[in-house]
């Protein structure tokens, strides 16, 4: 009987070889397959090796992932800080960072992912009593009040005794 094993190298790419009587047999990697492990397999397609929405990409022996932004590692199993940055949330904006992710926490006159839309306080609700006109800006408002009212929001009386012109 021939050893195989020792003649050549009958199993590829690292597999390993066992002689028996009247041949030989491969105990091929993981990665590869066939008698002699000439046959690479593609991790792609069995089963799912990337995780969270990564791409798998076969390559001989094999495979690569490329990972959607919020995460990385060899398989896509790190989810990353995408608060780290610094720069997802306007207008004084709070970052969150979630799973996969981010949320912004935004002050009152701001709304949107991102904090970047101005809220129109005017139409949602009355900001303005007594009668005052509110004008929209970004970031804010204004009340234009009636002479008989003062205020950020026209809700405090004006005294017309003590202006100047007693009753």
């Amino acid at each position: 009987d021939v050893n195989e094993c020792t003649s050549g190298t009958p199993c590829q790419n690292g597999g390993t070889c066992t002689n028996f009587y009247g041949g030989f047999n491969c105990t091929c990697p993981s990665t590869f397959t066939g008698n002699d492990c000439s046959l690479d397999v593609n991790e792609c397609t069995s089963g799912t090796p990337c995780q969270n929405g990564g791409t798998c990409t076969n390559t001989f022996g094999g495979f690569n992932c490329t990972c959607p932004p919020s995460f990385a590692g060899s398989v896509c199993s790190v989810n990353l800080n995408s608060c780290a940055n610094g720069t997802l949330c306007f207008n004084g904006g709070t970052c969150i960072n979630t799973y996969g992710g981010y949320n912004c926490s935004c002050l009152p006159a701001f709304t949107g992912k991102n904090c970047s839309l101005d809220v129109n306080e005017c139409t949602s609700g009355t900001p303005c009593k007594n009668g005052g006109t509110c004008t929209n800006f970004y970031g804010g408002f204004n009340c234009t009040c009636p002479s008989t009212f003062t205020g950020n929001d026209c809700s405090l009386d004006v005294n017309e005794c003590t202006s100047g012109t007693p009753c």
